[in-house]
């Protein structure tokens, strides 16, 4: 019983990162890049690193953000949180 509580908790969880990794692709696209940049550096680092859909949407998030608005404080602000979070290239 322990087992499946643990198991439902972990899908639980996973569900809310996903759910929260989509909201800044949706701000995005609406146009709230400052927004959009704060909900995504709002999603656990422990989401973005467990759970690979989470990572690729940020990731996404990313790519898209620099399309829309290259060189925004929103961008470079984003770039550097990706740069220090996961020490990879944004």
């Amino acid at each position: 019983m322990h087992g499946e509580r643990e198991a439902d908790h972990t899908a639980c969880v996973a569900t809310k990162s996903i759910r929260l990794a989509l909201l800044p692709r949706a701000q995005l696209e609406q146009g709230a890049v400052e927004s959009a940049t704060d909900t995504a550096m709002s999603v656990s680092t422990d989401a973005a690193t467990q759970h690979p859909r989470v990572a690729l949407m940020l990731r996404d998030f990313g790519t898209r953000l620099t399309e829309i608005a290259p060189g925004s404080t929103a961008d470079s602000t984003w770039t550097d949180y990706a740069r220090t979070t996961w020490r990879t290239p944004a």
